[in-house]
């Protein structure tokens, strides 16, 4: 007598893969097209990782488009299976019209189910909703899509990188204009160590002390501010200091270690392959990821355009996105946030709304990422 799990292998290999750890079978029977056989592969890889015992899966490629194929198909399957084994179907990937087979030949003898976003287990056979306990950890989610991840813990910054980061904010505050100037020229030329707007406007580079010098000035005067930290190039260059102040907020929603900073793609297929993209901050909130793009403003909303597919992309069907402005986003970005389900965050606004503002968006956050996405 053995544990026998079926589950169907589509496009999102994640509730094929929790309905696998969920189960915890002696024997998996992965069904699969052509066209979803990466994922077959990647689900495999990480059960047998996960599942005790559990050495191989057995694979069934199945047709997509004749319907005698496939009722072929199923009958072979149900051929190999022990009239004493236990055996459990996963109904929730693969084409429609799979799971309306499989669930027509096997209701009657087995359980057959499926998962929604949320990790809510339909039972048809029992009619009963049950909650799994089947959290991915951001390496498997991203494996099982075929990527791999580089990523800083906001739990390695330490409290003189969060002293680095106000001492910016306030330079920035005494001359944004400025300093976005500045921020440019360091932008269009990163390796270099001394870029100037003019003798009171520049940013130097200190490379055996690991610091920076920042001068900037207004029509009141001069301000010069050193900056030293263990992660100060993160903190300076590209936005940096504005990620982390962002990540520190966020750090007293979920705890520091769920969350990651300055997270570059790339596809696992290949061991020396490109950064695919670059997201600023995901977090890990149970067994879900929320991506998050952070902005001091948006200036080109196709910006939103590429958040978006990469949300989809490399998350996954449950994975969420916030995209966080320093001012209020306004425009076509915001409406291309709204249309898309991604919420949208004012740093300023919540400075302003001091604890209240605080509790306001972690509760916004919570309802956000327990929400489903349309397929």
């Amino acid at each position: 007598m053995a544990k026998v799990h079926i589950t169907l292998v589509g496009g999102q290999p994640a509730p094929v893969y929790k309905g696998i750890i969920d189960e915890k079978p002696d024997k998996v029977v992965l069904v699969y097209s052509k066209e979803s056989s990466e994922q077959a592969d990647n689900v495999e890889r990480y059960a047998c990782q996960r599942i005790d015992g559990l050495v191989k899966c057995d694979k069934v490629l199945m047709d997509t488009l004749s319907i005698p194929k496939m009722k072929e198909k199923i009958e072979e399957i149900a051929f190999r299976i022990g009239k004493d084994d236990i055996v459990t179907v996963n109904l929730s990937g693969g084409p429609k019209v799979w799971s309306i087979l499989f669930y027509n030949r096997f209701n009657e003898q087995f359980s057959c189910s499926c998962l929604d976003q949320d990790d809510n287990k339909f039972d048809f056979s029992t009619e009963q909703t049950t909650k799994i306990d089947a959290k991915l950890d951001v390496t498997e989610t991203f494996g099982l899509n075929s990527v791999k991840s580089s990523y800083v813990c906001l739990k390695d910054y330490n409290d003189e990188d969060f002293a680095a980061v106000q001492a910016v904010r306030k330079m920035r505050k005494f001359s944004t204009a400025n300093f976005s100037r500045l921020m440019k020229k360091v932008e269009d030329k990163p390796n270099e160590d001394y870029w100037f707007l003019d003798a009171w406007n520049y940013l130097s580079y200190n490379k055996e002390e690991n610091s920076y010098s920042l001068a900037l000035s207004n029509r009141w005067g001069k301000k010069e501010e050193d900056l030293c930290s263990p992660h100060i190039q993160k903190v300076v260059l590209n936005t940096g200091w504005f990620e982390l102040e962002v990540a520190e907020l966020l750090g007293k929603w979920v705890q520091p270690k769920q969350i990651a900073m300055n997270c570059n793609l790339r596809s696992s297929k290949k061991i020396d392959s490109p950064i695919l993209n670059e997201i600023d901050i995901i977090i890990n909130v149970r067994g879900k990821l929320l991506f998050v793009e952070c902005k001091t403003q948006v200036y080109d909303a196709t910006d939103v355009d590429k958040f978006n597919n990469a949300i989809h992309i490399y998350g996954g069907l449950s994975a969420k996105g916030v995209f966080i402005t320093d001012a209020v986003m306004r425009g076509q970005a915001k409406a291309k946030c709204d249309t898309a389900k991604i919420l949208t965050v004012s740093m300023q606004e919540i400075a302003k709304a001091g604890g209240e503002g605080k509790k306001k968006l972690f509760k916004e956050l919570s309802e956000h990422i327990g929400g489903s996405n349309i397929r």
